[in-house]
C-alpha cells in the first residue's frame, strides 16, 4: 500500500470528535429551520419595529442599516462555516482566529444569548398562549396570572421533550410552526396595510418619514442598534453543521438567506407599524400589533395573530437551546466542561445531558418570574438586552477572527478582509451605545451578566494556562472525516 493513502487511511481510523451526533442527516431546508426559529421573526414583529419607532428616527431606514451591518457579520461568519462543521460554531470560529482566551469569552457571550433569549420566549409564549385562553375562555380570564407558571413550565417541557427526541424531528417541528406563523403575521400586517392604513390621516407622510435621514445622528445609531436585536440567532445553523448534509455550502446559503429575510420582513413591518402608529396615535405598549389590529377595527385576527406569536416564540424557544446545548457539547469536548457532558445519547444522537441539566432552569426560571408577579414587559426586556449584548460580543470577536485566521491560513484576500474590518468596526459602536442605551434605561442586567461570563472565561483560561496549559491546544474541535464517513470504507 503507498506510504499516502496508508497515512490516509490512518487518519481515518480516528473517530471524528463529535461522533455521537446524527452526521451528516440534517437536508437544508431543515437546517434553515434552526436559523430561522431562532431569529424568531413572528416574535420579533411584536416588540422591535415599536422600540426603533420610539426613538424618533426614521425606523425603516434604521432598519435597512442594521441589514446591511448583520449581511457583514454573515459573509464574516461564513469564511469559517465553508470551512469548518464544528457544534461550538463562533466558539470554534474565534479560537480558530483569535486563540482559546478570545474564544472562551465568545462562548461565554453566545451561551447569554442563547440562554437569555430562550428565557425571554418561554415568558413571552407564556403570556401569549394566555391571552389566548382568555380569548376562548373569557371566563378564566380572572385566575390566569395564577395559572401563567403552570403554563410556563408545560410549555419547556415540551421544548425539553423536542431537544431529545433527535433534531431532525425538532428542526421539522420548529419548520413547520415558524411557517404557519410568519403566513399568519404577514397577513395580518398586509390587511392592515391595504384595508386600513390608507384612510388613516397622516398616512401618507408617515410612511415617507419612515424613510428620510431628517433624524439627528445619534438618534439614527440608537435606532439601527435597537434593529440590530431584530436579527439575533440568525446565524445558530452553524451550530448543526457536523449534522448537515453538506454543510459547507449548505450553511452559507442558510445564514445569508436568512439575514436577508429577516431584514426584508422586518423593514416590511416597521413600515407598517410605523405608519400605524402615527395615523392612530398610540403610545408604545407591550402588545403594539395587537393594538393596531384592535384600532383598525381588526379585532376578528386577534386570536389567530396572539397563537402565531406564542408559537413562534416557543420555536425560537427551542431552536436557541438546541444551539446552547450543543455548544455545551463542544466546551465539553475540548475539556472546558465535565466529559461526560460531551457524549451524545446512543439512541437519539443528541446532547442529552445538557439538555437535561438546563431544562430545570428553562422551566424554573419562567415560572418563578411570573409566580412572584414580575411584569412580562419587564422580565423580557431586562433578558432580550442580555441577549443583545452577548450575541454582538460574540459577532464582534468573530469579525476580528476573520482578521487573523485569513492570513493564518493563506487566503487573506481583500473583500473578506474589508468586510470583516467593516463589521468589527459597526458591531463596535453598536455594543457600545446599545451598552449606554441600557444602563441609561436603568437596565442594569446586560452589563452585569456579560461582564461575569467575561471574567469566568478569564479566569477559567488563567487558572488552565498554569496548571494545565496543554488542555488549551486542544480547544476548537470540529467535525472530520472518518471511515465511515467516505463512500470507498475501509481498507480491508
Amino acid at each position: 500500500m503507498a506510504p499516502d493513502l496508508a497515512g490516509t487511511l490512518q487518519a481515518l481510523d480516528r473517530p471524528s470528535p463529535v461522533e455521537g451526533l446524527e452526521r451528516g442527516r440534517l437536508r437544508p431546508i431543515e437546517v434553515a429551520a434552526q436559523s430561522i426559529a431562532a431569529a424568531a421573526p413572528t416574535a420579533g414583529l411584536v416588540t422591535t419595529p415599536s422600540l426603533v419607532h420610539a426613538t424618533g428616527a426614521p425606523a425603516a431606514t434604521a432598519m435597512v442599516l442594521a441589514t446591511v451591518l448583520i449581511m457583514l457579520v454573515a459573509s464574516s461568519i461564513n469564511q469559517f462555516t465553508r470551512r469548518l462543521a464544528a457544534p461550538g460554531s463562533l466558539y470554534t470560529f474565534v479560537v480558530r482566529g483569535l486563540g482559546p482566551l478570545a474564544g472562551l469569552v465568545a462562548a461565554g457571550a453566545l451561551a447569554v444569548g442563547y440562554l437569555f433569549v430562550s428565557l425571554s420566549s418561554a415568558v413571552g409564549a407564556t403570556s401569549y398562549l394566555a391571552r389566548s385562553i382568555g380569548f376562548a375562555v373569557p371566563s378564566l380570564q380572572t385566575r390566569l396570572p395564577q395559572l401563567e407558571p403552570y403554563i410556563a413550565v408545560a410549555l419547556m417541557l415540551g421544548v425539553g421533550i423536542l431537544l431529545l427526541i433527535g433534531v431532525r424531528r425538532a428542526t421539522v417541528v420548529m419548520l413547520v410552526i415558524e411557517v404557519i406563523a410568519i403566513g399568519t403575521v404577514v397577513t395580518a400586517l398586509v390587511i392592515a396595510a391595504v384595508v386600513g392604513l390608507g384612510r388613516l390621516p397622516g398616512s401618507v407622510a408617515a410612511s415617507a418619514s419612515a424613510w428620510t435621514l431628517d433624524a439627528p445622528p445619534s438618534a439614527l445609531v440608537a435606532a439601527t442598534v435597537i434593529a440590530l436585536s431584530a436579527f439575533i440567532g440568525f446565524e445558530s445553523s452553524s451550530a448543526l453543521g457536523a449534522e448537515a448534509q453538506r454543510p459547507m455550502r449548505t450553511l452559507p446559503r442558510v445564514i445569508t438567506w436568512t439575514a436577508v429575510g429577516v431584514g426584508v420582513l422586518f423593514t416590511f413591518g416597521t413600515l407598517v407599524q410605523s405608519t400605524a402608529f402615527a395615523g392612530l396615535g398610540l403610545a408604545p405598549s407591550a402588545n403594539p400589533v395587537d393594538d393596531i389590529l384592535a384600532g383598525l377595527g381588526l379585532t376578528g385576527m386577534l386570536p389567530a395573530f396572539d397563537i402565531a406569536v406564542m408559537a413562534s416564540f416557543l420555536a425560537c424557544a427551542t431552536a436557541s437551546m438546541m444551539a446552547l446545548v450543543r455548544l455545551i457539547l463542544a466546551l465539553a469536548i475540548d475539556g472546558v466542561l465535565p466529559a461526560a457532558l460531551g457524549r451524545a445519547h446512543p439512541r437519539w444522537r443528541t446532547p442529552h445531558r445538557a439538555a437535561l441539566i438546563l431544562l430545570p432552569v428553562l422551566c424554573g426560571v419562567p415560572a418563578i418570574l411570573l409566580g412572584v408577579g414580575v411584569p412580562v414587559q419587564l422580565a423580557m426586556d431586562h433578558m432580550i438586552q442580555a441577549s443583545v449584548v452577548g450575541y454582538l460580543v460574540a459577532y464582534l470577536l468573530v469579525c476580528a477572527s476573520v482578521l487573523r485566521f485569513l492570513p493564518r491560513i493563506g487566503e487573506s484576500t481583500v473583500r473578506p478582509m474589508l468586510v470583516a474590518a467593516a463589521g468589527f468596526a459597526g458591531l463596535l459602536v453598536a455594543l457600545v451605545v446599545y451598552l449606554a442605551f441600557s444602563l441609561g434605561s436603568g437596565v442594569l442586567t446586560p452589563a452585569i451578566v456579560i461582564g461575569v461570563s467575561t471574567v469566568l472565561a478569564v479566569c477559567w483560561w488563567w487558572w488552565v494556562r498554569r496548571r494545565h496549559p496543554e488542555t488549551l491546544g486542544r480547544l476548537g474541535s470540529y467535525d472530520q472525516p472518518s471511515t465511515a464517513s467516505v463512500w470507498w470504507g475501509p481498507s480491508p
